[in-house]
């Protein structure tokens, strides 16, 4: 893409300003750079657009730019490996160029530009606020009940689902390649160990994480004993995965390569999903899980405007929104809490052209609870 540009004799970066992780980065990416003769500007800021006719905010949002002094522009991770390149150790980084590599790495700068705003520290910023000292944060406390529900209910999935998996990898038409089998038993078996977690008030992500490697390992062990109670042929035990087919059988060293892989994603998979059971909100110490106190739903609501004013971690904007006439936008606005508690935390989602995006997950109140309905 090429435009012609106003008010910059030199390349420029542009940023949003608005995202504090992304400050940091760019922050970083200078001190990587220094000596590149760049110009650094935030999108966000007042007129900066107006020097680039052609390039729109929504382009911006998605992915950094680097505008060339020829009016060429590049995008994303092909932006920052380009700057790169003129430093001398930077010339590896041209290695993003390479098949498969670009279209990973584009996929993984896709997914953490879209959930930039929750990687700052210790606090949280999301798509529309910052909010560094009220995100909901567990305490770490783990007890033997909820560590031996998780265990119990992570070997209890592996057992039920050990039989039905290891039939589908031996029959399936693209067996041990199709990962949607793997990922679903993770899940599954995540959820068992999260909500043993849960229930035993488990609000450790390490432990529940320990828990659900175990349960994995016992996964493993129970899909091993089944393959190999059926796999001696003239007297010599086959490892798991020996005879699934993708075209040719599959042998040697791959064997081993592919359990190993299959291994990596259940730990993975299962680690996270359990964890995300330790983030529900909960009162402590004896209180009690969070539950939705009170919702309501916003229509026509202004965006830019709302983005704008809790970037300002100005929270009472989402129990009194900006309205525009001609948005489509709806905002979803859920306050989760314990009756007769003053702790309260408030969760939003913005609803836009059939998608949901959450923009703020149980950031606790504190002056703008006097503007939630009670």
């Amino acid at each position: 893409m090429r435009l012609k540009t106003r008010g910059s004799d030199r390349p420029v970066l542009l940023y949003d300003g608005w995202c504090p992780f992304c400050r940091k980065q760019v922050a970083r990416l200078k001190a990587m750079l220094r000596g590149v003769d760049v110009e650094y500007r935030s999108f966000r800021d007042e007129g900066v657009l107006e020097n680039f006719p052609g390039l729109s905010e929504e382009r911006c949002d998605k992915a950094i730019q680097l505008v060339r002094t020829d009016g060429k522009v590049f995008s994303g991770l092909s932006a920052i490996v380009r700057l790169l390149s003129k430093k001398t150790w930077g010339k590896l980084a041209l290695v993003y160029f390479l098949p498969i590599i670009m279209q990973l790495g584009d996929l993984a700068y896709a997914w953490v530009g879209k959930n930039r705003f929750r990687f700052n520290g210790n606090g949280s910023c999301t798509e529309l606020a910052c909010t560094p000292d009220r995100v909901y944060r567990p305490s770490g406390r783990f007890t033997g009940k909820a560590m031996i529900a998780a265990l119990a209910g992570g070997i209890l999935a592996a057992a039920l689902l050990a039989y039905p998996y290891q039939w589908f990898l031996d029959n399936a038409p693209l067996g041990f390649f199709n990962l949607v089998a793997t990922i679903i038993s993770a899940m599954l078996i995540g959820l068992f160990v999260g909500f043993g977690s849960w229930w035993g008030h488990g609000r450790s992500a390490w432990a529940t994480t320990i828990a659900a490697l175990f349960s994995v390992a016992a996964f493993e062990v129970m899909t091993f004993e089944i393959m190999s109670s059926r796999s001696i042929e003239g007297g010599e035990l086959l490892m798991p995965h020996g005879r699934l087919k993708v075209g040719l059988p599959i042998e040697g060293s791959w064997v081993y390569l592919l359990w190993m892989g299959e291994i990596i994603v259940l730990a993975l998979v299962t680690s996270v999903f359990a964890a995300r059971f330790t983030r529900q909100p909960y009162v402590e110490p004896n209180l009690g899980w969070a539950y939705v106190l009170w919702s309501q739903s916003f229509s026509k609501v202004d965006g830019r405007a709302l983005r704008h004013a809790l970037s300002q971690e100005k929270l009472e904007a989402v129990f009194e929104p900006p309205e525009d006439e001609k948005s489509e936008t709806r905002l979803a606005v859920q306050v989760h809490g314990v009756q007769g508690e003053n702790t309260q935390w408030v969760s939003a989602s913005i609803h836009e052209s059939g998608s949901k995006e959450l923009i703020l997950r149980w950031v606790r109140l504190a002056g703008e609870r006097r503007n939630a309905p009670s």
